[in-house]
């Protein structure tokens, strides 16, 4: 097959298969996720690709061998817990891990055709606007009829009704088209993050792209998620500070003193942010919540400190029991990683995903580029890894791609 028909495929894979993961990721076909179907296809192509674009490249190959070792790492415990502890083999939880290095490598080659770039970045703009319409929308009439509709296949009516009557948010919490406001609020983050990347990289900065990012903020505010907001906003002053030093400052003071006046119930809304509060009248996550969870997560694994319950035994658990009574989705990064991998997992895999990144990050020489790691990173701490499948394509992409005088 010639070049230039695999680069027009993979132009419509490459974009399908994340705008099926951002605005659809429910839709299936043959029993798999559509955009798993196309991710595939985007390995195929990358590999009938790999001696065109993108293989000589020194980051690329920083990038694969960093997910090389990443999958050795996770299926060495995953390995040593089944030898060990006499656990089950979880194939979901492997299929997890070659998920994330499928996203890994195929981006890394990809992304290196200017056209398969733009089209990510079309992509991302198109998603962003999209998923916050819908997001408003669904603060604005108190509905989700998209949601509604796709549990009536599944039987997670009475959870969708429930998510919808939370309060959360300014005056409820905003699961938008994926259900969920923790999940929402972490994919719009790493939206946020994409697009400041992108502003920053330009000397004028395009209006209808701010337009896209303010529509971000309000979403994640909506979502009520504390730990999508905390890192946004946080996201955003550094990359505003680093593009404009302190003018940034004296804006987003003068935006926030604007803005907060005409805020309704914003009381309830701060009241909601306190994380050190032990009362009951505190919505959501609270650090006394979090060290009941810490104390229920030490009878769980038990026995397996060293290397875990295995791979995918909190979807095996959750599948069979439903949420946990105490640790409830195992929420935050430290919960699941040491469920799953014990402190093999907790100190040896995620960290060295996270601080390969951290270093490849830093070759890049553009800290909004380092901003956009440390804020996802710290969503993940807080709440749990959502979206990283997508946050892995994007941020490959980002590395592969941006102007750097490192080689």
């Amino acid at each position: 097959m010639e070049i230039s028909i695999i680069r027009k495929i993979s132009l419509i894979s490459v974009f399908l298969s994340l705008f099926f993961f951002l605005c659809f990721p429910q839709i299936t076909l043959i029993g798999s996720a559509l955009y798993n179907i196309f991710l595939y296809l985007n390995v195929l192509l990358a590999f009938m690709l790999h001696e065109k674009i993108g293989l000589d490249q020194v980051m690329v190959r920083k990038v694969h061998s960093m997910f090389r070792m990443f999958f050795f790492l996770s299926f060495l415990g995953n390995i040593m817990s089944i030898l060990f502890y006499d656990i089950e083999f979880y194939f979901v939880g492997i299929k997890n891990i070659i998920l994330i290095v499928f996203y890994g490598y195929s981006f890394a080659i990809l992304a290196c055709d200017k056209k398969i770039e733009n089209i990510i970045k079309k992509c991302v703009y198109i998603s962003s606007v999209i998923v916050s319409l819908y997001t408003i929308y669904c603060y604005v009439t108190d509905s989700n009829p998209y949601m509604l509709f796709v549990a009536s296949f599944t039987n997670d009516l009475d959870y969708i009704e429930t998510s919808l009557a939370e309060v959360r948010g300014l005056k409820g919490r905003v699961g938008g088209h994926l259900g969920n406001p923790v999940f929402l609020g972490g994919e719009l983050l790493v939206l946020l993050g994409y697009c400041l990347v992108d502003i920053n990289q330009k000397v004028k900065i395009d209006k209808g792209k701010l337009c896209v990012i303010l529509m971000l903020l309000i979403s994640i505010v909506l979502t009520g998620s504390r730990s999508a907001l905390v890192p946004a906003f946080a996201l955003l002053l550094f990359s505003l500070y680093y593009k404009y030093k302190f003018k940034s400052l004296l804006i987003l003071s003068v935006l926030v003193l604007v803005i907060i006046p005409f805020i309704p119930n914003i009381d309830d809304f701060l009241s909601s942010l306190d994380v050190m509060s032990r009362s009951e009248d505190v919505v959501g996550s609270s650090i006394f919540m979090r060290e009941e969870q810490f104390r229920g997560l030490q009878r769980i694994v038990g026995n397996n400190e060293i290397f875990g319950n295995g791979l995918g035994w909190i979807r095996h658990y959750i599948n069979l029991h439903g949420l946990h009574p105490v640790l409830l989705g195992f929420e935050s990064l430290i919960f699941s990683s040491y469920t799953e991998g014990g402190m093999w997992g907790l100190f040896v895999v995620y960290p060295f995903l996270f601080y390969s990144f951290f270093k490849l990050s830093r070759l890049t020489q553009n800290y909004t580029v380092l901003f956009y790691l440390i804020a996802y990173f710290a969503y993940a701490l807080l709440t749990g890894a959502f979206s990283l499948k997508v946050f892995i394509a994007l941020f490959v992409a980002i590395l592969v791609t941006i102007k750097n005088d490192y080689e």
